[in-house]
């Protein structure tokens, strides 16, 4: 596999206690070979059949049996609520909003849904944007008010498809889907409320990234953070720089990843009609007592 930049760990891992300068692209990097796991398990179907590309996956923190999804490029703005059975408890309409290519979502520790249309297949747009909204205390069809904060990447335009919200900080990062990735964040923690209207936000790049990522997230403590790629999820702890790699089984277009509740594992999503969510564990040695390792 493509090698995995060694510094990705300090900035995402330290983000509360390190400053977002640039970091060289160029920065020295680590294999990392992959581990068996027989821990890919059915989770859910997305039975609903206006969900033919679900290209990104988030539970929900007011509704933790719920999973958020929303449809790629072009899709409408829209964001699925959907049961543990599959089908969807609620179409969420966003208001305001416009579906240019929406690649993720994720709720913040505090319960605010992030929609993040970052995605951008010719380095073309000057700026990208994240819809933020609370998580409904009452979960059906409705309009959601939002607040769209642009950002801009400090490199220029480039594509992405994942978003991470540090659980400590509320810091955001974006994760680039180029064969060498990149990770830009924001210096400043996000903010749910304002922003509409305002200047783009700077996106600073801090470190590279492994290639073509199609989603991450934390996990609920910020002590792992994982991001995945169509056929792989990357793990990383804040006690090495070298992530465990986990193979994942073939699915139709691996696209989004969601941690689960208890950091105890992740979901895995595809886009295609009835689309399969997996279930894979974290690895075993990331959850050692740090005093084992």
């Amino acid at each position: 596999m493509r090698p995995v930049a060694r510094a990705a760990l300090t900035v995402l891992g330290g983000i509360a206690a390190a400053g977002c300068a640039a970091t060289p692209p160029d920065l020295p990097r680590a294999a990392a070979e992959p581990v068996a796991t027989d821990a890919a398990e059915p989770a859910v179907v997305l039975r609903d059949p206006a969900i033919t590309e679900s290209s990104g996956l988030a539970l929900g923190v007011v509704h933790p049996d719920v999973v958020y999804t929303v449809n790629d490029r072009g899709g409408g703005p829209v964001v699925y609520a959907v049961g543990p059975d599959g089908e969807t408890v609620a179409t969420l309409q966003v208001g305001g909003a416009r579906n240019v290519d929406w690649e993720d979502v994720a709720v913040t520790a505090d319960g605010h849904v992030l929609v993040a249309d970052i995605g951008d297949n010719d380095a073309e747009r000057a700026d990208v944007t994240l819809y933020t909204f609370p998580e409904p205390e009452v979960l059906d069809d409705q309009t959601v008010r939002t607040v769209a904060s642009r950002f801009r990447y400090d490199t220029g335009p480039a594509n992405a498809e994942a978003v991470l919200v540090d659980p400590r900080t509320d810091r955001l990062c974006v994760v680039t889907k180029a064969e060498d990735g990149e990770i830009h964040c924001a210096d400043e923690p996000l903010t749910t409320s304002g922003g509409s209207g305002r200047a783009p936000q700077v996106l600073r790049l801090v470190a590279a990234a492994p290639g073509a990522v199609t989603s991450g997230g934390y996990s609920p403590d910020g002590s792992l953070y994982a991001l995945r790629t169509t056929r792989r999820v990357l793990f990383f702890s804040a006690w090495d720089a070298r992530p465990v790699v986990v193979d994942l089984p073939a699915q139709p277009q691996g696209e989004s990843l969601a941690w689960t509740a208890d950091g105890l594992s992740v979901l895995v999503g595809s886009e295609g009609a009835t689309s399969s969510v997996l279930h894979v564990a974290v690895p075993d040695q990331l959850l050692e007592p740090e005093a084992d390792r």
